[in-house]
């Protein structure tokens, strides 16, 4: 990102890259690195989440040599199901084998991430 100064900085800058991104993907469309750089801005977004990923895979699509989006996606889906094994242990009761699992899911996939995160007994107390 390189170093700015407040959030209107930050904004700014993030528009200039997303135009000379866009101008990238219509001058060489076959090009994967745009759509990679793209999506790392999207996915910093909420609400832009599912056009990040879209734009992860057309990266990968365009050149499945290109690790880094491949890279990225994975974490998504790894962030992902951490969540879903969260709230899997909420509910489970904790006698059931499938507890431990979730628990020990959640402590792996955040010690991996260097999220280290309570594990799901945390959240039953």
């Amino acid at each position: 990102w390189g170093f700015v100064l407040g959030a209107k900085a930050r904004t700014e800058k993030l528009a200039y890259y997303k135009k000379l991104n866009e101008r990238q993907m219509k001058e060489n469309p076959k090009d994967s690195r745009p759509y990679y750089n793209l999506a790392m801005h999207l996915l910093e977004e909420s609400k832009q989440l599912k056009k990040g990923i879209e734009f992860l895979e057309k990266s990968i699509e365009l050149n499945p040599a290109f690790y880094q989006p491949r890279r990225e996606l994975a974490l998504y889906h790894l962030r992902e199901a951490r969540l879903q094994f969260i709230e899997g242990a909420k509910i489970v009761p904790q006698s059931h084998p499938s507890f431990n699992f979730m628990n020990q899911a959640i402590q792996w996939i955040g010690n991996f991430l260097g999220e280290g995160k309570p594990p799901a007994q945390i959240w039953r107390q």
